[in-house]
């Protein structure tokens, strides 16, 4: 856990109903951006106040993060993918044959 004073610059509503959020904080100490740094990418809650949070504040319980499923990132990746390669003809084919070799690697690793 890190406690840092900061201000909250900015907020973005995002389609799904979440939020990007933008905190600013005062110079940061060698081993608060190690701290930062090893959250990165990591899920957990952020507390927010005025004023000092209490230690009876912070939950206690795991936070869950719901982004977009390790499925939805593959295929937006492969979208992604086939755009910039050629984009042509249709993507949902060209997305059934990229999965079915996915697949068929997998399978040749099983014994």
């Amino acid at each position: 856990m890190i406690k840092l004073p900061a201000q909250l610059t900015s907020y973005n509503d995002k389609v799904d109903g979440s939020a990007s959020l933008r905190f600013s904080t005062q110079e940061l100490t060698d081993e608060e951006i190690l701290i930062l740094r090893r959250f990165r990418g990591g899920a957990g809650w952020l507390l927010f106040a005025e004023n000092d949070i209490q230690e009876a504040d912070v939950p206690k319980d795991e936070a869950i993060y719901e982004g977009k499923s390790p499925s939805q990132r593959l295929y937006n990746v492969m979208f992604k993918l086939w755009k910039e390669t050629d984009g042509i003809g249709d993507f949902n084919s060209w997305y059934r044959i990229q999965m079915e070799k996915i697949i068929t690697a997998y399978k040749n690793k099983l014994p």
